[in-house]
């Protein structure tokens, strides 16, 4: 199988995951976004590792033609609302013509058997009006990234009506606020968090009440591969957008989340309200996540305070000399053992 974007945080968690159920991984990605990064950190030698920008149509298309995958898994993106704000262009060239051009690739591979492509929660309109988006709301974006994001879904459903409706099939998943052990990337809430810990200056937070739905990476990719599943199974409608966050009323604050980081790292940090400067950023989002549970299974095994609970021991035991491997290794094995999501 075939994932884009597996040097990025999400990717490399999935890749580490599909090498311990026994699959064939190729990675198709950038080089690692941040230093250090957990791709690098994990050192999958079984990992088919290549090198591709997925807003290279010819790349693309010879690389899935080469190895005709059964499954794609697409995560490769410009992810950053702020950068995005920056370098528009280059936002919509990566996430929704990188969208495109997998898509374009993968109607052309005589055995692919699903695709599953990761947009985000911001792709819905958002008219801050403190409700739990659903799949069937308004798409659209007042910046950069979260248009981009609409826009790529809006592509993925012109090309399953188009090309994808036997026998291979294609799903989104929208996911909210994914946190997690390994994640170094830049104006990341945890990142930011490791390099306060290790630099021992104040925490600045340009949106400290800011409400977002977060989740643990494991409970999002888990949504990933159930879903691939799914659509290999023939599992009616389950070639459609989904959302994929915490449970309704497990959406929280950045003040919060904080709060029940220093809970298992005590006074591992200061934090203060940044002066706020540029894009719009949304002050609430929230999803309901109850589509997929009815029609796939999935749910969350952790709740926000877990989730949280679980990325900060990660870093933790990692400063304190475990190897990200075996802390990768160890939290799956632990996911895993919490029971059947069903």
């Amino acid at each position: 199988m075939l994932v884009t974007g597996h040097t990025g945080f999400k990717g490399a968690w999935l890749a580490c995951w599909l090498q311990q159920l026994g699959a064939q991984v190729t990675g198709l990605a950038l080089d690692p976004p941040s230093d250090p990064s957990l791709w690098s950190l994990l050192a999958l030698r079984d990992v088919d590792d290549r090198r591709a920008d997925v807003r290279d149509r010819d790349a693309i298309a010879a690389i899935v033609r080469t190895l005709d995958p059964e499954v794609i898994f697409h995560l490769a993106a410009q992810s950053l609302v702020r950068k995005a704000h920056q370098k528009p262009a280059e936002t919509f060239e990566t996430n929704l013509m990188g969208t495109v051009n997998v898509l374009d690739a993968a109607r052309l591979a005589p055995h692919l058997k699903a695709v599953v492509i990761a947009t985000t929660d911001k792709c819905y309109e958002n008219d801050e009006c403190r409700r739990s988006f659903r799949e069937n709301d308004r798409l659209g974006g007042p910046e950069p990234y979260s248009a981009s994001k609409a826009c790529a879904e809006l592509a993925v459903a012109a090309y399953r009506n188009s090309y994808f409706k036997s026998p291979t099939r294609v799903a989104t998943i929208r996911a909210g606020n994914v946190i997690g052990g390994g994640d170094w990337g830049q104006e990341r809430l945890f990142a930011d968090v490791a390099r306060t810990v290790l630099d021992r200056t104040p925490l600045r937070i340009r949106h400290p009440q800011a409400v977002r739905p977060w989740q643990h990476v494991l409970d999002a990719l888990a949504a990933y591969l159930q879903v691939a599943q799914a659509l290999i199974a023939g599992t009616p409608q389950a070639d459609r957008g989904w959302n994929v966050g915490p449970a309704v009323g497990q959406e929280h604050s950045v003040e919060w989340v904080l709060h029940q980081f220093l809970q298992i790292w005590p006074g591992a940090f200061e934090y203060v309200p940044a002066h706020v400067t540029g894009p719009y950023e949304a002050q609430h989002l929230a999803l309901d996540s109850s589509a997929i549970g009815s029609a796939i299974g999935w749910k969350p095994k952790l709740d926000t305070h877990a989730a949280v609970a679980w990325t900060a021991e990660w870093m933790r035991d990692f400063r304190d000399g475990q190897s990200a491997s075996h802390l990768c290794a160890a939290q799956i094995a632990a996911w895993t053992e919490l029971g059947n999501t069903k």
